[in-house]
């Protein structure tokens, strides 16, 4: 298991005592040294105590987006983020308010054309027993390549292709919301997902792997979840967690702001200490996250396992 602790710890120091700092990534957003070993990296500028703008840019140096986020360590866009193709066409545009889409939204074809225009909103969902808050898209308008409008005002039926002409995504929108049934298919024409929905709201879905076996789900995405709950995740935490001696001694507390992978298969990798107020409790808080693994439900996308981060902060705190 790989474990990136002073080198995160560093990176965080040096872009709060610099204006900019560099940082590597794998296709798997899992942070790595060097330029080489990555398959993009990011430019991270500090404009204020609160503001950051952040561009990233593919391993051979190609322009992939620029944004504004608010933190780093974990990552929260905040404000105006635009993304590009590798053409260097403008792919999106768009703004984020603390992490979540929200307002006018625009995105492109590859040669440059209009491709869809909305708003983001923000609204009020039950999950199992949890009701969070998320960003929900309002379509206005959708064109294809060549200019063709197939949905205007809101309302019109949505199609996407493939480069062999083939349907990738089917559906209707209606007062800008997606209503009625939606298909998606694989480029050879095999189903990917089928999913019903009312005035935006996703009703039922049932997706298909490779070998063409069915997962029924009601949410899009689903976060990584401790097994029994938030509260069965903290009384593990409260049963596990010592507090070090040397800390102790020398008066150390504080919030450990973790970061960890999780695999399909509830696996716990990759391990890293975003913010801590010293190393006993950063390696306290790594062994604990350790014996975490396995005891975990993985992410969920369209009913599928996936592999996903958790952040998670560990307070210590003396008597």
């Amino acid at each position: 298991m790989k474990y990136v602790l002073f080198f995160v710890l560093i990176l965080c120091h040096q872009v709060q005592a610099q204006s900019v700092y560099r940082f590597f990534y794998t296709k798997n957003e899992e942070e790595v040294q060097t330029q080489a070993l990555s398959d993009y990296y990011r430019d991270i500028t500090k404009i204020n105590d609160t503001t950051y703008r952040v561009i990233q840019y593919s391993k051979s140096n190609v322009l992939q987006s620029e944004a504004y986020a608010r933190n780093i360590a974990p990552l929260v866009f905040h404000g105006k983020q635009v993304k590009y193709y590798d053409n260097q066409q403008i792919e999106s545009e768009g703004f984020y308010e603390n992490g979540y889409p929200q307002g006018s939204s625009k995105k492109y074809h590859y040669n440059g054309q209009l491709k869809e225009e909305g708003m983001y909103t923000f609204r009020t969902v039950k999950r199992k027993s949890l009701t969070i808050k998320e960003s929900v898209f309002n379509l206005e308008t959708y064109k294809d390549s060549m200019g063709t409008t197939w949905v205007e005002k809101g309302t019109g039926d949505f199609k996407t292709f493939f480069k062999n002409g083939n349907i990738q995504q089917t559906g209707r929108y209606e007062s800008g919301e997606k209503v009625g049934v939606w298909k998606a298919f694989t480029e050879d024409k095999k189903p990917v997902y089928e999913e019903k929905y009312a005035k935006g709201m996703l009703e039922s879905g049932v997706s298909y792997d490779s070998l063409g076996k069915t997962y029924s789900y009601k949410a899009v995405q689903e976060d990584a979840q401790f097994k029994g709950g938030v509260t069965a995740m903290y009384s593990f935490i409260g049963r596990t967690m010592h507090y070090p001696v040397i800390a102790q001694q020398s008066h150390m507390q504080g919030k450990v702001f973790t970061s960890f992978a999780i695999d399909s298969k509830g696996v716990i990798s990759d391990i890293k200490v975003l913010k801590s107020p010293g190393n006993p409790l950063s390696y306290e808080a790594i062994r604990v996250i350790e014996y975490m693994t396995g005891k975990w439900e993985p992410a969920k996308q369209r009913g599928q396992a996936v592999k996903s981060r958790y952040n998670l902060p560990l307070n210590f705190e003396l008597n």
